[in-house]
C-alpha cells in the first residue's frame, strides 16, 4: 500500500466518515455522537464544472472538514483528487478540471448543513471526511 493511502485509511479510522446517520460510539465510558450531514443535500449542492462535463471527465474529491460546535464549517482541506480514466485526457485539461473540481467541492460543502458531533450530550468541535463525487 502507498504511504498516502495508509495515511488516509488511518485518518478515516481516527476521524470517521461523515454520513446521513448520526452514529453513537462509546470509548472509555464516554458516549459520543459523530458529526453528520445529508449525502442527498451534498449531492444536490454540487455544480458540475461545465468544461469537465463537456469532456466527460469524472472525479472523486476527498476532503477533511472541520466543524464548530454549532455545525458551522471552520475549514475544508482537500486530501486528494482522483480523476477517473485520467489517461484519456490531455494534461492541461486535467489540471484545469482538477482545479474546478476542487473549487466546486468546497462550494458544495459550504452549502451543505452539518450537525455537530456531541460528547456527553454537548456539541463539540470535530472533523470528518467527506467525499464529493462528480459522475455523469
Amino acid at each position: 500500500m502507498h504511504i498516502q493511502q495508509i495515511s488516509i485509511l488511518l485518518l478515516l479510522l481516527l476521524v470517521g466518515c461523515g454520513s446521513s446517520k448520526r452514529e453513537t460510539e462509546t470509548r472509555g465510558g464516554i458516549t459520543a455522537m459523530r458529526a453528520a450531514y445529508s449525502a442527498d443535500e451534498l449531492r444536490d449542492n454540487i455544480t458540475y464544472p461545465p468544461i469537465a462535463q463537456r469532456h466527460g471527465i469524472e472525479a472523486e474529491v476527498l476532503t477533511k472538514v472541520w466543524l464548530g460546535t454549532a455545525g458551522q464549517i471552520d475549514r475544508v482541506e482537500i486530501l486528494s483528487v482522483k480523476i477517473l480514466d485520467a489517461d484519456r485526457f490531455e494534461k492541461d485539461l486535467l489540471e484545469t478540471a482538477k482545479q474546478l473540481f476542487i473549487e466546486e467541492s468546497k462550494e458544495a460543502i459550504h452549502k451543505t448543513s452539518f450537525e455537530p458531533a456531541e460528547q456527553m450530550g454537548h456539541p463539540i468541535r470535530s472533523k470528518l471526511i467527506v467525499t464529493v463525487s462528480f459522475s455523469l
